[in-house]
């Protein structure tokens, strides 16, 4: 986790950052919520998590990951809540 948040802090940002992972539901999506928060120490963690979610219905973030970031971020449970606050994914059969 430290290396991730360390690598996209000295990201320049000038071309695109793909995170991807084999399924891109779970851990893909939990490393881009990382990555905003890391990105983005002033904006609240639910309206990156709410962006997320518009971005696609099927993101089910990797509680897990997302409970360590949180941690090393300093964000004390806020994006962990975040993500309660959004709910379930919607699954990929629309249900």
């Amino acid at each position: 986790m430290t290396k991730l948040i360390a690598f996209v802090r000295r990201w320049n940002r000038t071309k695109p950052l793909v995170i991807h992972c084999y399924a891109g539901i779970s851990r893909s999506t939990a490393g881009a919520f990382v990555v905003a928060c890391a990105l983005n120490p002033q904006r609240d963690e639910l309206s990156i998590a709410q962006a997320l979610r518009q971005a696609s219905a099927t993101a089910a973030p990797n509680v897990r990951i997302v409970s360590l970031a949180d941690r090393v971020l300093g964000r004390e449970g806020r994006m962990t809540s975040a993500l309660e606050m959004i709910g379930a994914a919607q699954r990929s059969d629309g249900s």
